[in-house]
């Protein structure tokens, strides 16, 4: 079948050890579940970017985390990077019509 949506997941995670970590796990946490089009898929990048320099810029004294995405041969995913304390993921999905 041909992969049609992504689907946002949030794996294993550790505690976060600042305000910032503390909502940017928030955040992601807020978007797990979520079913994107294939080809929104750069625009939603683009989102999670903006969220991510809004709290940097809200936790200046904290350490800023950097938003970016790799995508892995492994189940073909596009992974969330430069945040270590949460695995963020967007899976290949097919929307099925019954």
């Amino acid at each position: 079948m041909k992969k049609t949506h992504y689907l946002i997941s949030r794996g294993n995670f550790s505690t976060p050890k600042n305000n910032l970590q503390e909502e940017v796990m928030d955040y992601l946490a807020t978007l797990e579940g979520t079913l994107i089009d294939i080809k929104d898929i750069l625009k939603m990048q683009s989102v999670i970017e903006s969220k991510f320099a809004e709290l940097n810029a809200k936790y200046k004294r904290c350490r800023p985390i950097s938003a970016r995405f790799e995508e892995r041969r492994y189940k073909e995913r596009i992974y969330l990077s430069g945040f270590e304390q949460v695995e963020f993921f967007f899976s290949p999905a097919t929307l099925i019509q019954l």
